[in-house]
């Protein structure tokens, strides 16, 4: 090595006077600063060198053609190309060079004399603090070293390309990302990544699906080729986690888009012999996928040559200074501006990254269907809840200087169905018109008992308020900071938040807020686990005395039934049902809906609804109708004879309305079919999904001659599935949704950006109240009203979903449409392929045996189907054990293996057999429970008889939990192969399937 690139830290190796650019070289894991970028020649003449020298400088130089020979280090009199030292200054004459240089100790034998044990983050850190060090002018850096002088002033903003090899390409990375999370205290390590104008990797492999895998396939490939052993001990110390190297996957992508950062990622075209042809890094990894930001290109060389060149002439290295000599030109037009336009953008990357932070954790935060409750329920009736503006306790919660009494909470408990949630609608929008200037931030959430898991939490409700809170507010993003770690994490995580972090960052962001005031509106506690909604009022309490005590204004709407356990210290409350206004409301309703005008006893009527409704909004809504029918037919002694026989609660009522008010069986039927849908299937159903679903119920009842070609003939309008769908339900159920031009201003773009944007155009069914959901739900109350149906009704209604799916898939693969036209002619059908297995998987775990229907499920004809839908297609001979492990179905996965003992059986399906599809899939219930049938059916390794299996398997399963899928590429081929494959990714879960099987690999 030439004594002038030292082994270790950066050396400058080409420094000319006043440069404009820094271009830094980092080798790989087991190359070194110099023999990397190292050719060879054959021995040319130094007086050859010179006129190369010259050639190069009439090809590559830039339109400063004064530079002196001596701007170019003389060369080393042995025949060796050290390009960043004697090709690139002609390339780039304006640019200092500097290259890194590392010990890995990964070569070093398990024997010797011990070794610190470097890892990724640690190099990566190190590097960092010695480039900002360098062009800092931090003392101790002496003109021997590199350091110039005369530039140190400047260098500090100087842009930087770096040009890295290998898995080198990942310290850069690691180090860019450590540096942009730098704010306050380190200001010149955050400057490395703002003056980062490109990266140019050679073969540098972006980890995927299994990171660690991929990144431990290059060192072993590269170590093969280089003929040592890599030290497995250094090795495990050495590569950062799984779990970091997602971060830095999911991270550094969106950072780079963020600063623009030119990528130029080259590619090895020739595999090695050593590794029987095979490529070091296959074209897949060697790309981020960035095609806004990101140029790749092959280079004709294998892995180890592809950053070595001859000359100027060499046709590879054409394309690497071409490549650079744009990025260079790139970074100058960027930095032409003047020095005060420069010192006016000074600022604008610390409000680009703090807009980008808010961009990330309102990513993290929002979730489909947060506003679904809110825009679903009716407004008010006209002239209804305006008494609460009058109301006492209301507008002493509105009173700021009664706050220190009641600490801003007003709780509005009542009873199922009274209105609350009307109600708090219809003060949230008074709020948003009374408080209409910027001084005040109004929040609101709505639980949904019938909607996601998030819709129905307390996770769901700290991340709504905290992303209307950021929405209103975005200077409180710079609040946050300290949060950053929680942020990230969540974001890496698939957005999963613990509730204890939303918590401490919505709190520290309403500290942040200073003199602006905050009113939130929570409906429907109730709706929520009693125990998370008890720990969420002990925060909220802490959280209004903390607002009283630094003269903050922060207020808190509540509603809820009458829950016996819960309360607060502090705070004013009225149950909504003995308000008189609210009386009001009722009457106002009953005299809008009840067609007695005219009736010399209509008051008295009037008077009775009223009474019999014990102040429930929702029973006079169900009962107004009945006295109707009577009062339109004349039969006016009928009227009060109905009045007084129904039930005045609602659970009764609803019992009522289905046991003595629908005489046609297969009005109940039909009924009974809604009921199924709703409650049981996988997701929320479309309107049309419902109608279908329903007319397929009949069909397989013997009901109808509906086939799915009908649909086309007689689509139903809007208006007929509404109709429809309140007939057959018998007014249980009701369409809920809203479109696009329902969505709140300024939140448009958002969620559609951030969460599933066709979710917000989405129009479902649902019961019309909790109260409907709690009592259809519960098995005495089904039992009595379909006896027939005996105790299983769960069962039963998986069953009949089943069928309902099979009805939907009777139709010929060959005359069906594909993409979006066949999910319009056929609404149905993509929910039956997706869910028919499911369904009779339910029923089976529920005890009805579906024996019969996997004996006669025509695989054949379902594949066929399925490839009409999915991008991945299955094999059309693939089996049904394949099928079932691939998409998490454990029941099923049991009952096959157990007839057929193929869970390890080769098989036509891409990942072999059904373990692997499983593992491949993150179908992690399915893995664990064939891992179970291995180790009950295998002599080998019965845990019974074994205890240190029963430990393997428990530690090796692990993996599962940690990383669920391994990666989208894993193909084992042929049996022969797999182990080769398995060992390769580094699977512990098929590792151990194998070591323990009683069958040779």
């Amino acid at each position: 090595m030439p004594p002038n690139v030292a082994a270790n830290g950066l050396t400058v190796v080409v420094c000319p006077p006043d440069p404009l650019l820094d271009v830094i070289f980092v080798h790989g894991f087991t190359g070194d600063p110099h023999h990397t970028w190292s050719q060879r020649v054959k021995s040319p003449s130094l007086l050859e060198k010179d006129r190369l020298s010259n050639k190069i400088r009439r090809i590559f130089s830039s339109s400063n053609r004064g530079d002196s020979e001596s701007d170019v280090p003389s060369r080393p009199k042995e025949a060796v190309v050290y390009w960043p030292q004697d090709l690139l200054p002609a390339v780039l004459p304006k640019a200092r060079v500097l290259t890194y240089g590392y010990d890995t100790h990964i070569r070093h034998g398990v024997f010797g004399p011990s070794l610190a044990r470097a890892q990724v983050y640690h190099i990566a850190w190190g590097f960092l603090q010695e480039i900002a060090g360098l062009r800092g002018g931090v003392s101790g850096m002496v003109a021997s070293e590199g350091y110039d002088p005369r530039t140190g002033a400047a260098s500090r903003t100087r842009p930087i390309l770096f040009v890295a090899h290998s898995l080198g390409g990942i310290i850069v990375k690691e180090m860019l990302r450590r540096s942009s999370g730098c704010y306050t205290g380190h200001p010149h390590l955050r400057t490395v990544s703002e003056c980062t104008a490109g990266l140019m990797f050679f073969g540098t492999p972006h980890p995927g699906a299994n990171p660690r895998g991929i990144l431990r396939s290059v060192a072993e490939g590269l170590a093969k080729v280089l003929g040592f052993r890599i030290n497995e001990e250094i090795m495990e110390t050495l590569l950062p986690t799984s779990e970091r190297l997602r971060e830095l996957r999911d991270e550094f992508g969106p950072l780079a888009q963020f600063r623009g950062w030119r990528i130029h990622s080259f590619q090895e075209q020739i595999g090695l012999q050593a590794l029987n042809g095979d490529k070091v890094v296959e074209d897949p990894s060697s790309t981020m996928d960035l095609p806004g930001i990101e140029t790749t290109q092959h280079i004709a060389r294998n892995h180890m040559d592809m950053c070595r060149f001859a000359g100027p002439d060499d046709v590879e290295f054409r394309k690497v200074a071409h490549a650079l000599g744009s990025m260079a030109t790139w970074c100058q037009t960027r930095d032409s501006e003047t020095d005060e336009r420069r010192r006016e953008e000074a600022l604008v990357p610390a409000e680009r990254e703090a807009d980008a932070r808010r961009r990330v954790l309102l990513k993290s935060l929002a979730f489909d269907r947060m506003d679904a409750r809110q825009l679903a329920i009716k407004d008010a009736h006209i002239e209804t809840c305006k008494w609460l503006p009058e109301n006492q306790q209301f507008l002493a919660w509105q009173d700021g200087t009664k706050l220190q009494d009641h600490h801003g909470f007003l709780w509005v408990r009542g009873h199922a169905g009274t209105g609350k949630s009307t109600l708090t609608k219809f003060a949230l929008s008074r709020e948003k018109d009374r408080s209409s200037n910027e001084d005040t931030i109004i929040l609101s959430f709505f639980f949904n008992a019938r909607g996601g898991p998030l819709e129905r939490s307390v996770e769901g409700l700290y991340r709504a308020l905290l992303l209307q809170l950021l929405e209103k507010a975005p200077d409180i993003i710079r609040v946050l900071d300290n949060f950053r770690e929680f942020i990230y994490t969540a974001l890496r995580e698939d957005n999963v938040w613990s509730v204890e972090s939303l918590r401490a960052i919505f709190e520290e962001a309403l500290q942040g807020l200073q003199d602006m005031a905050v009113v939130c509106y929570i409906d429907a506690l109730d709706e929520c686990d009693a125990s998370q909604i008890g720990l969420m009022l002990s925060s909220f309490e802490d959280l209004g005395r903390i607002a009283v005590s630094s003269g903050k204004q922060v207020r808190i709407f509540f509603t809820s039934r009458h829950y016996p356990a819960l309360d607060i210290e502090k705070g004013l409350k009225f149950d909504l049902e003995t308000q008189q206004g609210h009386t009001e409301d009722i009457k106002k309703y009953i005299e809008s809906k009840l067609k007695a005008k005219g009736h010399h006893k209509a008051d008295e009527l009037k008077q009775r609804v009223q009474e019999r409704s014990n102040g429930v909004f929702m029973w006079v809504a169900l009962v107004v109708d009945m006295p109707n029918k009577n009062l339109l037919r004349g039969r006016i002694f009928s009227v009060w004879e109905t009045l007084n026989k129904i039930p005045t609660d609602l659970h009764s009522l609803f019992y009522d309305i289905v046991n003595t008010r629908i005489e046609n069986p297969d009005e109940k039927d039909d009924l009974l079919l809604s009921i199924q849908w709703v409650l049981y299937s996988r997701r929320l159903l479309q309107p049309k999904e419902l109608y279908i679903g329903v007319m397929c119920g009949q069909k397989s009842k013997g009901r109808s001659t509906f086939q799915l070609e009908d649909w086309q003939s007689f689509k139903p309008s809007p208006h007929d599935l509404r109709q429809f769908i309140t007939d057959a339900s018998k007014g249980f159920i009701e369409i809920e949704g809203f479109s696009s031009w329902d969505v709140p201003p300024g939140r448009l773009l958002l969620l559609y950006e951030m969460t599933s944007a066709k979710s917000y155009d989405a129009i479902t069914v649902q019961f019309i109240h909790e109260s409907v959901r709690t009592f259809l739900s519960d098995p005495k109350t089904l039992g009595k009203l379909w006896p027939d149906l005996g105790n299983n009704f769960d069962g039963q209604a998986h069953e009949t979903l089943k069928r309902c799916c099979q009805v939907s898939l009777r139709v010929d693969p060959s005359q069906l449409p594909s993409g979006r036209k066949l999910l319009s002619q056929f609404p149905l059908f993509k929910y039956a392929m997706k869910y028919v297995l499911y369904h009779a998987e339910q029923a089976q775990a529920w005890g009805i045996d579906q024996s019969d229907f996997l004996t006669k499920f025509d695989l054949a004809h379902y594949v066929s189907l399925w490839n009409l839908l999915k991008r991945e297609q299955e094999s059309p001979s693939v089996s049904l054990s394949y099928l079932v492990a691939k998409h998490n179905y454990p029941v099923f996965c049991r009952t096959l293996a157990m007839r057929k003992g193929d869970y390890l059986q080769p098989g036509t399906g891409k990942y072999l057999c059904p373990l692997f599809a499983a593992r491949a899939a993150g179908s992690l219930t399915a893995t664990r429970e064939m891992m179970n049938i291995h180790l009950e059916s295998n002599a080998v390794c019965t845990m019974e008889n074994s205890p240190a299996i029963k430990t393997l398997y428990h530690d090796y399963f692990h993996q599962c939990e940690r990383d669920p899928r391994i990666e989208e590429d894993f193909n084992p081929g042929t049996p022969k192969i797999a182990w080769e494959k398995i060992v390769k990714i580094g699977d512990e879960t098929l590792l151990f399937a194998l070591l323990t099987t009683d069958q040779d690999p």
